[in-house]
Parts: C-alpha cells; sequence; structure tokens
C-alpha cells in the first residue's frame, strides 16, 4: 500500500491559498493516499485529466451500497433517517440514477430556470434595498445567503415562510464533512424530515404551485415517485441550491474584493457575467473535493493499484488550476476562455441545478458591483474565518465597507 501524504485540507491557511499545497502534490503526487477524519484514508486525485476520466468511468461508484459492506456502511449512516436523505442524485449510480434524473431534469433545464427570472430578480433587488447606507456589512447572511435560501423557498413552495429554517438545514447538512456523522446534523436530518413529511401532506390534500408540487405529480414507468425519493431530493436542493449558491456568491464576492481590477472591469462590462461567474468556479469552488466515490474493481492509476472498496476523491481545486488544461492558472481572470472547470463536475453527475446557480450569479453581482461601487474588504484575508471541515472552503463571514452606495437602476 502506498504511504500516506501528510496534507491539512481543513487548515484556514489551505483555504486561503490551496495552491501552496495541491500545486507541488498535483506534480508530484497525482494520486496520492491520505488520511480522512474516520481514520480511513482515500486516494486523491489532483489531475484535470484524470479527474474528468473518474467522473466518467463506471468503476467509480457514487452508491456505496454496491461496494462496501452493510458494517461499513453504518460507520457513516446510522439510523434510517439519514440514509434517506443520502440517498439522493449525487449518491446513486444507473440504472437508479438514470430514472432519477429523467424525473427530476426537466425541472430545471434551462428553459424552465429562465421563467424564473423575474422571481430571481426580485430577490436581488429586494436584498440590495435592505442593505445599510454605509458599513460595514457581513455579506454572507446580508446576501450571499439569503438570496439562494429565499429563492429556493419561493420556488419549492412558492412561500418564503421557510427561509430561516432552510438556511438552519443547509448550514447543518453541508457540515457533514468526510466521516462520521455529528449529533447536530443527525438532529438537522430528522427536523427536515419531519417538515417535508408535513408538507407533503398538505400539498397532497390542497395542491399548489412549487417545485414541491410538481414532483408529487411527477410519474415514470414505475409509478409516482415515493416520499422516500422526494425527501432525498429535497435534500439535495438545499444543498445545491443553497449551500453551494451561497458558496458561489461569497467566494465569487471575495475573489473580486482580492482583485480590484476584475470587479471593475465586471462593473463595466455587465456581458462578462457568464465568463466571471465560470471563472470564480474555477479559480475558488465551493467544494473542494466531491463527494466520495468507490472502486468498484481493482484498476491502477500512476503506478498504484486501487483496490474495490477504496474511497477516491476528486481535488476540483486542484484540477481547475492544472497548467496543463488552464494557461496561467494562478490568474483570476474573467475574460478567460475556453474555460473547462471542474465546479459543476462532469458525467452523468454534472450539477442539475447549474441553471439555477449561474441565473441567480448573473442577477446578484451585477446588482452589487453596480449600487456599492467603492465597496471593499474590511479586514484582512488572514482574518477571515472559514467554514470547518476538508470538504467546503467558503468564508463563515464576510465583513466588507459599503461607503456610500450610488443610485442604480436593478431591473
Amino acid at each position: 500500500m502506498a504511504e500516506i501524504i501528510e496534507v491539512n485540507l481543513a487548515s484556514p491557511e489551505f483555504k486561503c491559498d490551496p495552491e501552496r499545497i495541491l500545486g507541488p502534490l498535483r506534480a508530484d503526487h497525482p494520486v496520492a493516499r491520505i488520511a480522512v477524519p474516520d481514520g480511513e484514508t482515500a486516494w486523491l486525485i489532483t489531475r484535470w485529466k484524470d479527474a474528468n476520466a473518474v467522473f466518467k468511468d463506471p468503476r467509480f461508484r457514487k452508491d456505496e451500497r454496491s461496494v462496501l459492506s452493510a458494517e461499513e456502511i453504518a460507520r457513516t449512516c446510522s439510523s434510517l433517517e439519514e440514509e434517506l436523505m443520502m440517498r439522493h442524485l449525487s449518491k446513486t449510480d444507473p440504472p437508479e440514477h438514470t430514472r432519477l434524473r429523467a424525473c427530476f431534469a426537466p425541472l430545471f433545464a434551462p428553459h424552465r430556470v429562465e421563467g424564473w427570472r423575474e422571481d430571481v430578480q426580485t430577490i436581488v433587488n429586494d436584498t440590495i434595498a435592505q442593505f445599510p447606507r454605509s458599513g460595514p456589512v457581513d455579506l454572507v447572511p446580508s446576501f450571499a445567503s439569503h438570496i439562494p435560501s429565499l429563492a429556493v423557498c419561493r420556488l419549492l413552495l412558492r412561500s418564503s415562510h421557510y427561509q430561516p429554517l432552510m438556511i438552519e438545514y443547509a448550514n447543518h447538512i453541508t457540515a457533514r464533512d468526510i466521516g462520521p456523522v455529528t449529533d447536530d446534523v443527525k438532529q438537522s436530518i430528522k427536523d427536515l424530515l419531519v417538515l417535508v413529511k408535513e408538507l407533503i401532506q398538505e400539498i397532497r390534500a390542497r395542491p399548489e404551485e412549487g417545485l414541491l408540487g410538481d414532483w408529487l405529480s411527477t410519474e415514470d414507468s414505475e409509478g409516482p415517485l415515493t416520499t422516500e425519493e422526494i425527501l432525498a431530493m429535497v435534500s439535495i436542493i438545499i444543498r445545491a441550491g443553497v449551500a453551494a449558491t451561497e458558496g458561489l456568491l461569497t467566494n465569487g464576492a471575495l475573489l473580486l474584493l482580492q482583485h480590484p481590477d476584475q470587479m471593475d472591469l465586471l462593473r463595466e462590462k455587465p456581458e462578462l457575467t457568464d465568463s466571471a461567474i465560470d471563472e470564480m468556479l474555477r479559480y475558488r469552488p465551493p467544494s473542494t473535493l466531491t463527494t466520495p466515490r468507490w472502486v468498484h474493481e481493482d484498476l491502477k492509476m500512476h503506478g498504484h493499484t486501487l483496490r474495490r472498496g477504496d474511497m477516491v476523491l476528486v481535488s476540483v481545486v486542484a484540477a481547475n488550476h492544472d497548467p496543463a488544461v488552464f494557461p496561467h492558472p494562478e490568474r483570476f481572470d474573467i475574460r478567460r476562455r475556453d474555460n473547462h472547470h471542474l465546479g459543476f463536475g462532469k458525467g452523468i453527475h454534472y450539477c442539475l441545478g447549474a441553471s439555477l446557480g449561474r441565473l441567480e450569479g448573473k442577477t446578484a453581482f451585477p446588482a452589487l458591483l453596480n449600487s456599492f461601487p467603492r465597496m471593499r474588504l474590511s479586514c484582512p484575508l488572514e482574518q477571515v474565518p472559514w467554514t470547518p471541515g476538508m470538504k467546503i472552503a467558503v468564508p463563515q463571514s464576510l465583513p466588507v465597507a459599503l461607503d456610500r452606495p450610488v443610485a442604480c437602476s436593478l431591473t
């Protein structure tokens, strides 16, 4: 067995400058055996070509039930409630994944998401209008968390009543790192299950608009979606639709604050917003690691033998800085072309909510920049607190000074 490479992917120093650690690792140990928090080990993939191959190779499974024993699975999924919430699209393989994605994908098609533009624009306008006329302000709760949580509430339920709960559950569920599930995450999952089951009963008794109502009326050749399948989908919507978009908005804002020339360029040329979002997702993706994959049959990579049952983690941020794919990867350049970043994944597990995340980013960033042209970070980067754990790299708070906003149109 290969030696364990000592890296601390959870440290604030790593999250401030991941390339300082990942650059040498990608060059010398592109497939590295590392320790993970539960005392086990995993193979860490750091080159873009290898990452892309893992995403598309069926020998790497997302559903550990096809590889691990019941005893091994019980270490990280110790109750029925947790098992239900973890059985969503990102934890399944074909043919189950194919069937579920066919049911849910039409509801997130680009033309369907485009119909939500007015709702999202209203949410962004109202959010910016609530900012104080001068700083300081924390962009995480007032901007990056507020917009996607409210958007998901309105799109899922056509109501903003449950927004505080959405934020709470997003924080707890995404706090689940590689390894054992903590008690607060377990309780949050149980609470969310109770809430969604109640909502399902209400909607079945009184059908209404919203994605939850759409899912309850969705059928395929095997019949209607089950309550368990809908519960799992709600989990991934909160994880991806709230937490991942919050990460995009937070990390994107931080990058612009760190690169004022790029912030000025985006303000002057809002038509660059699409490429800016891609560059944000390349340079500082919210999830530095993918969720685990499991080796289904022995295989070779870079001279190492990966055995059946081994855990494999893809370092998205390392792959996104691979100089073999990205010219001058150390530059944050919102004009970058042919940006084949892995921020939304690749293959059959490409992010289902990518169109919604893009819509929120395309709406939110121009509004923020036009409203506060003198916005700046109000503390040194070294003092920005980061989320704990090795899987997510997003500031927990992002204090900024706004100065006085200018009058502008946000439509």
